[in-house]
């Protein structure tokens, strides 16, 4: 068991993804400099209930290690931070003695898998998934790098998941997926019904 400062937000951070954000509440800024001076990690995971701001929130079980990989501390004490996601976790208790949340996790051990029906369904997902990503510049949301399309299966469904345009708690499905082949029979479905609606 560790236990892992904690991070409440109303968006789904997974593995090998970035996310950018803007601290301003003084007890996540004490957080950030404390991880900043101590070159530590937090934990971030989506609200069930509750809000960002204000009296603490009730996450998901299921989250994910963010490490910070870049910063910029501005006047008054906020700062931009841009998060990388690492390991995924689950809450086995919360801490609440702190200004901020902790919690108490286990890691959530997932293997890249590169089987035979995972490159098969990262096949079909690649070909719907560039279709979205056609449809989304149009829209004028920025494409992603062709590189990305390279990634093994494990690492190219979390891409796909960040990129996916949908409910927050659809996310967080594609988060708790049990397995590679899971998440991207889960993508299938969804980049099929979100195609569909764009005719």
């Amino acid at each position: 068991m560790v236990l892992i400062p904690l991070f409440p937000l109303s968006t789904v951070l997974y593995p090998n993804t970035l996310l950018p954000l803007f601290i301003f509440e003084k007890r996540y800024r004490i957080m950030v400099e404390r991880c900043i001076s101590s070159n530590s990690s937090f934990g971030i995971a989506l609200i069930k209930r509750g809000m960002e701001v204000g009296g603490p929130a009730e996450p998901y079980s299921i989250g994910t290690e963010a490490r910070i990989v870049a910063k910029q501390r501005l006047r008054g004490g906020c700062y931009n931070v841009v998060v990388k996601g690492e390991k995924k976790f689950e809450i086995i208790w919360i801490d609440y003695s702190e200004p901020y949340l902790q919690a108490e996790i286990k890691w959530v051990d997932e293997k890249i898998e590169e089987g035979e029906e995972e490159k098969r369904l990262k096949s079909v997902v690649q070909s719907l998934f560039r279709k979205y990503l056609a449809l989304l510049e149009k829209l004028g949301v920025c494409p992603l790098n062709e590189g990305v399309h390279e990634l093994d299966p494990t690492n190219y469904s979390y891409v796909v998941a960040d990129v996916l345009q949908l409910d927050p708690r659809e996310k967080q499905r594609l988060l708790e997926a049990n397995s590679t082949s899971e998440r991207l029979k889960m993508e299938i479905e969804y980049l099929v019904t979100l195609l569909d609606e764009s005719i």
